[in-house]
């Protein structure tokens, strides 16, 4: 079978001998990456240049636009895992883009969704470049945004079999946000003070599709589980947000799915760990006494332990399902 790299670096050789003009050869690229299921390290840093440069064109024409559109959601078919560290020139280029757009508002919300997810995606071998996601180009700011005005624009009232074309896309872009957003909560180390506004965003998502959208639903559950693990979110604040007072309610209802469960129990179980530690000074040690006393109180009132120990047989199941849950119910109580 001729390998993937043969192949790439065959059909280079015939571009560069103009049997393809560029468009040709872009357009060929664009549809290897959206249709494969993985990309061959060679051909992304053959066809890479040519997409990021038609992601790149400014002009103002409906069939430019859609080129650049399709570049970039082609971009965003790479996931971080198929390719090694790219190219300096095409992330500054692609971080050109999204400044672009941040001032002339060009892009479609797909286009400008999809020019984040390939950045996120290659910041994952680069610390600094997480910093100018954050600090620089605003990622949290922006994706609170575009998560509230998607929210506002789909019906969340509709039947099922009762879409609009209009409504299916919006919550295509709303999914494929929450599913970047994901990725980044887990894996960003990142301290910024508009992390909070995007947990506020991603709370009122869960908040409206709950009952109405079960993947964008959990894939907000599955954003604020990361973000009870980071040092950096205070805990008050999920707290004062109703995170706890959703999640508990949940977790109580007859129809929970069982993923979602663990899901459940892993947030507590995070938060729990957190307020067991000790602060690395005295301010923040005081402040995590505090913090320990409200969610105690919070816990108190709602019977929040007798809920966990109902779940105590069933912790065993939910590790079997890739979680990885304390066997020790005392675990999940800050007072233990």
């Amino acid at each position: 079978m001729i390998s993937d790299e043969f192949y790439w670096k065959d059909i280079s050789k015939v571009y560069r001998k103009d049997s393809l003009n560029e468009k040709d050869f872009t357009d060929l690229c664009k549809s290897y990456l959206m249709l494969g299921s993985s990309v061959d390290g060679y051909f992304l840093h053959v066809c890479e240049p040519y997409l990021v440069n038609a992601a790149s064109e400014k002009e103002e024409n409906k069939e430019i636009q859609k080129e650049v559109e399709m570049a970039l959601l082609a971009l965003s078919a790479v996931e971080q895992w198929d390719v090694a560290r790219p190219q300096a020139s095409h992330l500054n280029d692609t971080i050109e883009i999204i400044k672009y757009h941040q001032e002339h508002h060009n892009l479609t919300r797909l286009g400008y969704q999809s020019a984040w997810k390939y950045l996120n995606n290659r910041y994952y071998f680069d610390f600094e470049l997480g910093e100018v996601v954050s600090d620089e180009l605003h990622f949290m700011r922006e994706a609170a945004r575009e998560l509230d005005e998607l929210a506002r624009c789909v019906d969340w009232k509709r039947k099922e079999g009762d879409k609009r074309e209009r409504e299916r896309e919006e919550e295509y872009v709303l999914l494929r946000w929450l599913l970047t957003l994901e990725h980044f909560l887990r894996v960003c180390f990142v301290q910024n003070e508009e992390y909070v506004g995007l947990i506020g965003s991603i709370m009122s998502v869960f908040r409206a599709s709950r009952d109405k959208n079960k993947n964008i639903s959990f894939l907000c559950i599955l954003s604020l589980e990361h973000s009870a693990k980071k040092r950096f979110v205070r805990i008050d604040y999920l707290l004062s947000l109703g995170v706890f007072d959703s999640f508990l309610e949940e977790i109580q209802r007859s129809t929970m799915d069982d993923e979602m469960a663990g899901e459940f129990l892993e947030f507590f179980e995070s938060i729990s760990r957190r307020l067991k530690g000790k602060g690395d000074d005295e301010m923040e040690e005081a402040k995590r006494k505090t913090t320990k006393r409200k969610t105690f109180e919070w816990m108190e009132e709602e019977g929040l332990e007798s809920i966990i120990i109902n779940f105590h047989e069933e912790i065993d199941f939910f590790n079997k399902r890739n979680h990885h849950l304390s066997l020790d119910v005392t675990d999940y109580f800050v007072n233990a």
